[in-house]
């Protein structure tokens, strides 16, 4: 087999020498080398790995291995350029290129198809678009201004722009819902639920949290807060799932009136979009439709204090690129609701990269 290099193994096309002298005369180890190469080159993975997916290659090798040749005529590609495309991702391990020049699907590969569990198709089709990859030239910007970089960029929010683009707002919400699905099992499962309670999830999204807590908790009901753009296809999930006769959808904005009564009230990862003036606010008119002792619960990554390797602390500067929103540390959420007239009782792990921020509403 060629090119069975594992994924992203590869040291990003670079052939690094054994050492590498700096300016101070220093010998650089040559894994340190590969490694900031490999760092530096990343861009180019993402926008690799998008065209793969844009294609819907992985389905189709999913079906058969092919050559390139083969392979565009059915994704209406050129096909020395794919041949090309395809050669480099099988060299960081996507993919792998047969001894007969037919490509075969490998583990990573699989995580492309559309049809996979964990799929991440939803995120590259994100990712790999115009108005979001063109957003991180502007983190520089962002960061000595504070300002987000989407603003810097586009001149609207994201979530304005969003809701100006219906073409992007489908890729975006699919991703939403994609992630949702990876971790909804998981935070059902740690989420104390009694028969009889209703929960609300404010800014459910497609409902596909709430369908796993439902199918996770006999005996409750639920309510999902949305926007009037998801409302239907937040119903038609919860009716494949047969679970419309326990679940209202109900439309809401959370920097408006959140009109619902229900003994939980869920909120994930909406807090982290917004700055804390923002998240404030938002609480507050949670608070407004609770009743004294009434829960709420935060599903949120939390910024830990060390060096070790941090998806919290990545995120955060995906939403300082984004939505000018933050990740945040434990203390700082628990401030942000004692501003909003909760009281904080209980930090539950999920599993799922996130932690549940149990809090009473005082």
């Amino acid at each position: 087999m060629k090119n069975a290099t594992p994924f992203l193994a590869s040291p990003g096309g670079v052939d690094p020498v054994a050492s590498s002298t700096g300016l101070n005369g220093a010998t650089a180890d040559a894994s340190v080398v590969a490694h900031v190469e490999r760092l530096i080159g990343g861009y180019r993975d993402t926008q690799m790995l998008h065209a793969v997916a844009a294609l819907g290659i992985p389905d189709r090798l999913a079906a058969a291995p092919m050559t390139a040749t083969e392979l565009a005529t059915y994704v209406n590609a050129d096909a020395g350029a794919l041949h090309r495309l395809l050669r480099a991702v099988s060299g960081i391990g996507v993919f792998r290129e047969a001894d007969d020049g037919r490509f075969e699907m490998t583990p990573a590969a699989h995580l492309l198809r559309t049809d996979a569990m964990g799929s991440v198709t939803g995120k590259l089709l994100s990712y790999g678009q115009p108005w979001w990859w063109g957003a991180w030239q502007h983190l520089l910007d962002c960061v000595k201004t504070g300002r987000s970089a989407f603003d810097l960029q586009h001149g609207q929010t994201l979530f304005q722009f969003l809701g100006d683009r219906p073409d992007a707002a489908a890729a975006f919400h699919a991703n939403m819902a994609s992630m949702t699905a990876a971790m909804a099992p998981l935070i059902a499962d740690a989420i104390a639920l009694k028969p009889g309670e209703c929960i609300a999830d404010i800014g459910g999204g497609r409902g596909v949290l709430m369908a796993a807590m439902l199918n996770r908790h006999p005996g409750t009901r639920g309510i999902i807060v949305e926007q009037r753009d998801v409302l239907d296809i937040a119903r038609r999930h919860l009716e494949e799932a047969g679970l419309a006769d326990r679940c209202e959808v109900r439309e809401g904005d959370i920097f408006g009136t959140v009109s619902c009564q229900a003994d939980v009230f869920l909120l994930k990862e909406v807090i982290h979009d917004w700055n804390d003036e923002q998240a404030v606010q938002v609480l507050r008119n949670c608070r407004r439709a609770m009743h004294q002792g009434d829960r709420l619960v935060l599903a949120e990554r939390l910024v830990g204090s060390t060096n070790e390797p941090s998806e919290a602390a990545l995120i955060d500067i995906v939403m300082l690129v984004m939505t000018g929103g933050m990740e945040r540390t434990e203390q700082q959420y628990r401030a942000l609701l004692n501003a909003a007239q909760f009281e904080h009782v209980d930090t539950v792990p999920t599993g799922a990269g996130l932690a549940l921020l149990v809090a009473t509403a005082c």
